[in-house]
């Protein structure tokens, strides 16, 4: 299990996900010489804000790093020492060089990536508004050209736009079943997915929304089927998306993602009672500006980022468990409602009884 350790700028590595869980100590660290050292520098074998990470099928750790402009690879990063280099690097021309540009072979603060089953390497070039693909990355030399571009028509521009080809600040990347890449669009407050990209070169565009009801819209809302700012997205071996909808506090579910047509809602909610709250706070049960989620079998973890802490949850068996929270609270509210409603009426009954009996006796005191 590698951990992102941003504002500590390294990577971590458990041993294993229960031993994440125990609360076991990481058994190595890249990024830095030693489990106490944060310093942020270019290197081969140092980092300055690890955000994304990816492992591909050759057991290849992918880190986009990201105020280095740059991705780094660490073949065999299960075994890898503390403070070990980076085998390979994508983004930059060698390991001593940071530039943000914006061309087929540079990035600028790269936030994510994610590789296909092919062996084809997505980044999320957030800087420039865009996803690069990088086909049989592990097999690129150091700073190699990406092979195709979506959100951009054209691998030197930056635009931002909301539109099915137009993109602003992707944050995270996902693939489903097919292969097919989800993108979190954090600046348009939506995910898209984009069904022809693996053989597309060139600004394809998404075929489907979340978030939002049209490739034109780009509202902000605490509701089912509304984001403000998501961050990381994943997709489990379900076929379940789940989104870090950062400024709501929250992480979203959709239940067999690929199933759902344009800005349907959420069937479930993490770290909030319900679809409308969006209050952040440190409890076992709430989040502060969660940055990632992701499900590993019948558990669901997430990076909540401001509280620096990962949580695990039990993932919910069935398709939307808040619903039933929902229902009985909004019928236990009813009921009090109810309640209270009769308690009033019959207080405005014995107002007006003890009205007209004071009536009746004023004629009597004449």
């Amino acid at each position: 299990m590698f951990v992102a350790d941003v504002f500590n700028a390294r990577v971590l590595r458990f041993a294993s996900v229960g031993a994440l869980k125990s609360g076991a100590p990481a058994e190595s660290v890249l990024g830095q010489p030693d489990f106490t050292t944060a310093s942020f520098t270019i290197a081969r074998s140092r980092f300055s804000d690890p955000i994304g990470l990816a492992v591909d099928s050759s057991r290849t750790l992918w880190v986009a790093n990201s105020s280095n402009h740059r991705v780094l690879r660490f073949d065999n990063a299960s075994s890898k020492s503390i403070g070990a280099n980076a085998d390979g690097v994508l983004g930059q021309a060698d390991f001593t060089t940071r530039t943000a540009v914006t061309s087929q072979s540079k990035m600028s603060f790269p936030s994510d990536v994610v590789v296909d089953s092919a062996g084809n390497l997505w980044a999320a070039d957030a800087g420039n508004h865009r996803v690069l693909r990088f086909n049989n990355a592990a097999a690129k030399a150091d700073g190699a050209n990406a092979d195709a571009v979506l959100g951009q028509d054209d691998f030197v521009s930056k635009d931002t736009a909301t539109t099915a080809t137009g993109m602003n600040s992707t944050q995270s990347l996902a693939l489903d079943g097919n292969g097919h890449p989800w993108v979190s669009d954090h600046g348009n407050n939506r995910i898209l997915r984009y069904e022809n990209a693996a053989s597309s070169s060139t600004g394809a565009a998404a075929d489907r929304v979340l978030g939002q009801a049209t490739f034109t819209m780009d509202d902000v809302g605490t509701a089912s089927s509304l984001l403000k700012a998501p961050y990381g997205i994943s997709i489990d071996t379900s076929g379940d998306l789940w989104v870090a909808d950062k400024l709501n506090n929250r992480v979203l579910r959709f239940a067999k993602v690929a199933e759902k047509g344009f800005g349907v809602a959420a069937d479930t909610v993490l770290g909030q009672m319900d679809f409308v709250s969006s209050a952040s706070s440190t409890t076992q049960s709430t989040m502060k500006a969660p940055k990632g989620g992701f499900s590993l079998g019948s558990e669901v973890f997430v990076s909540d980022a401001e509280n620096n802490r990962i949580l695990g949850f039990t993932k919910p068996s069935s398709a939307s468990p808040i619903s039933q929270v929902s229902k009985t609270l909004r019928l236990a509210l009813l009921k009090k409602i109810k309640k209270a409603k009769k308690k009033l009426k019959n207080a405005k009954k014995k107002r007006q009884t003890a009205k007209l009996k004071g009536l009746k006796k004023k004629p009597k005191s004449f």
